[in-house]
């Protein structure tokens, strides 16, 4: 079941990253179109900040350094005070330093 599942991600991955595009050339206009006025505005705030973070990437270190930190930080605590994944969902009991199945468990191997 897990590798039918993995397959079948992949091969939609594959399929949307090669055969998607190539026929979206057949559906869209081959004209180019003026930019309206929002998108414009985000290609030039775009602009202006690439060029910020290119100028200074002192800047641009240490505030990826700060978000990965703070989502480690973050990633720690998901869970903390949850019962989704308690011993009955998973189907094992918790003995001492080992994990055995619960009869639950075992009657659906």
């Amino acid at each position: 079941m897990a590798l039918t599942m993995l397959f079948a991600l992949l091969g939609s991955l594959l399929l949307s990253l090669t055969l998607v595009p190539a026929l979206a050339t057949f559906v869209v206009p081959k004209k180019v179109h003026r930019q309206g006025r929002l998108f414009g505005g985000l290609v030039r705030g775009y602009r202006a900040l690439l060029r910020f973070g290119l100028a200074r990437p002192a800047v641009v270190l240490g505030l990826a350094t700060l978000l990965v930190a703070g989502g480690g930080l973050v990633a720690t605590r998901l869970g903390a005070d949850s019962t989704e994944f308690s011993h009955r969902t998973i189907g094992c009991a918790h003995t001492s330093s080992r994990l055995r199945p619960t009869p639950r468990a075992r009657r659906h191997r």
